[in-house]
Order: structure tokens, then C-alpha cells, then sequence
């Protein structure tokens, strides 16, 4: 047995709003985290569980500030958590049929991080707008004592401007945007799981409304990984077989809707 709660206040002046929460959770384990004992072929691993494990209990605190002006907005979203067992997959340097060894662990974790983002309009038609995201962890108990937890995604963040044209005939809303993802290197690892080098990718999209008669189109393109750069996804199971991440690629989405 366990129990859950939470609290949250909120503030409130102008075009400032902050935001706390606290509270508890838990989470009993599943099945495959007990009782697994095979190769996950979908992953490329072999799994183990263990019949021992207690339900995850979770604190976490949370906080939020946000501020919103007419030509800029910005919003900063940090939290802690602390988990008395963590469940999670732990890597092995055992081998089985050719297929890495992963069992299911528990263990004290302590894990904060956060999100902070910002936009803001040089023009009614021209936006800039900046994110970055970041998460820390770090093990305080068990076999693998102050090291970070497995698979931790490194830190990222997005730049990104867009233009939207003036209506034109037929066409409603069409505009263009480019984006700048910049993910730095992961040398936070759990050993034997690899360090994975950083990476920048540029990716262009440009999207238009179609009206015609008593349908309205959307018509959106995206031309991702434009200089068509070699790197690997820390978080992505083809890391584990040294595929690398998608190279460029061209993407057309269409969408119907009747006035």
C-alpha cells in the first residue's frame, strides 16, 4: 500500500504568473520490470526482472515563472524529484547469445533539471523564439552509486525564426521557418553504455492554407537535417547498434477540412 498527494499555489500580477507544486506518487511495478527473463529483440537486449521489487515512491517539486509582454514572451520551468527506489534498467557488460545483459534495479535517486524558453515578435509577421532543456541525475545508492541513471538525454536546445505573408488570392497564412537544434555531448554515462559526441542540425519548414470552394487544405513541408549531418541519438535504441540518426529527409503533410 501507498498514497499520493499534492499542493499547488499559483501567483498572479499583471503579465506575471508563478506557479509551485509539491506532492508524492508512487508506481507499483509492472509486470515485464518482475518477471521478464529473454532477449527484446525490438531492442537488442536481454532483459531480466526481479521478483523483489518494491513500488516507486516519487517527491518532486516543481516551480513555474512565466512572463508575458506584447513583443516578448519568456517562461522558466525548473523541478526536483527525489526517489527513495527508483525501478529502472540497469546495463551489465554480460553478454547472452550475442545480446547485452539489462536487469531491472532499484535504487535512491536524486534528479532536477528544468526548461526555460523565449519568443519574441521584431515584427506582427517575424518571431524569434529560443528553448533549452536539461536534466541531471545522479544514483545514491547500489552497484552503481554516483553515476547517473541510464539512457539520460543530454542537454538541448532549439532556435528557431519564422515569417508569416500576407494573404494572397487563394492562399491563407503562408509562411516560412527555419530552425537550429543544438544537442551537446553526453559523457554522463552508466558504464559499459557509450558516450555519444554532440551534434547541430538546421532544419527548414514552410506551410500554406489552400481555400478552395468548400474545402479548406493545409499544406505544410519540412526539409529536415539540411546539411545532412552524421550523428547519434543518445536516447534512441539505434545508439546501441551504431545506427546513426536520420539523415536529410523531406516530409509533406496535407490537411483536409470541410468550411
Amino acid at each position: 500500500g501507498s498514497f499520493s498527494w499534492g499542493a499547488e499555489a499559483t501567483y498572479q500580477n499583471g503579465s506575471l504568473t508563478a506557479k509551485v507544486n509539491a506532492g508524492k506518487s508512487f508506481r507499483m511495478p509492472t509486470a515485464k520490470e518482475l518477471a521478464s527473463n529473454g532477449i527484446n529483440y525490438h531492442m537488442y537486449r536481454y532483459e531480466k526482472g526481479d521478483t523483489t521489487l518494491n513500488a516507486e515512491q516519487s517527491y518532486q517539486l516543481d516551480f513555474g515563472l512565466i512572463v508575458k509582454k506584447e513583443k516578448w514572451h519568456a517562461e522558466f520551468s525548473p523541478f526536483l524529484n527525489y526517489f527513495p527506489n527508483y525501478i529502472y534498467l540497469n546495463p551489465t557488460p554480460e553478454y547472452y547469445e550475442a545480446q547485452q545483459v539489462y536487469y531491472y534495479s532499484q535504487s535512491k535517486v536524486f534528479r532536477t533539471g528544468g526548461e526555460v524558453s523565449a519568443g519574441y515578435k521584431l515584427t506582427p509577421a517575424f518571431n524569434l523564439s529560443a528553448d533549452m532543456e536539461y536534466i541531471y541525475s545522479v544514483q545514491l545508492s547500489g552497484l552503481k552509486k554516483r553515476y547517473t541513471l541510464p539512457f539520460s538525454p543530454p542537454l538541448t536546445s532549439n532556435i528557431g525564426a519564422d515569417y508569416t505573408f500576407p494573404n494572397r488570392q487563394f492562399l491563407q497564412q503562408p509562411a516560412v521557418g527555419i530552425e537550429l537544434k543544438l544537442v551537446a555531448p553526453q559523457n554522463k554515462i552508466v558504464p559499459p553504455e557509450k558516450k555519444t559526441a554532440g551534434y547541430g542540425l538546421i532544419n527548414l519548414n514552410a506551410g500554406t492554407g489552400v481555400r478552395t470552394g468548400k474545402f479548406n487544405i493545409r499544406l505544410n513541408m519540412q526539409l529536415n537535417n539540411l546539411l545532412n549531418t552524421r550523428y547519434y541519438d543518445h536516447t534512441s535504441f539505434y545508439r546501441l547498434i551504431e545506427v546513426p540518426g536520420q539523415g536529410r529527409n523531406f516530409i509533406i503533410t496535407i490537411q483536409l477540412s470541410t468550411i
